[in-house]
């Protein structure tokens, strides 16, 4: 789609992947498959479809037929899940979500596995109230 600004009453056109710009070489906004950086458009890595930086790694969304592994605030688009993670519709797209209650821990708080509540861990495997973290195995016991 060809964007545009108005300067001096001319139609300039925005720079490449700019959504929204203020000059000839000035971005404010990126379209999808670009990110912001010094006021320039980059284009993201082939993986992702929205990123908020170059590699792989930086992925905030995923193309059709991909699932975002979450690694923080951005993740790596797979053709599935990893082991102990399942694919989740979050705002309309894939994103991978740890197994709660399978009994294994890799972002979790707690998984005792079980979804019960009032075991200490909960069916979200929270803490609950009441209830101290034993670090080492990610169980619970009461206080």
């Amino acid at each position: 789609m060809l964007i545009t600004f108005i300067f001096n009453d001319y139609f300039l056109e925005c720079p490449n992947g700019c959504q929204d710009c203020i000059s000839s070489t000035n971005c404010k906004s990126c379209n999808d498959g670009f990110f912001l950086q010094d006021s320039k458009c980059l284009k993201c890595n082939p993986s992702c479809l929205t990123c908020s930086g170059p590699d792989d790694s930086s992925c905030l969304s995923c193309h059709l037929h991909k699932v975002l592994q979450n690694l923080g605030k951005t993740g790596v688009c797979n053709p599935s899940c990893a082991p102990g993670y399942v694919a989740e519709i979050w705002n309309h797209e894939y994103r991978c979500q740890e197994i709660c209650g399978d009994g294994v821990v890799y972002e979790l708080v707690c998984d005792d596995g079980n979804v019960l509540e009032g075991d200490g861990c909960s069916s979200s495997c929270e803490l609950e109230p009441g209830f101290v973290l034993r670090s080492e195995e990610h169980t619970s016991e009461l206080q």
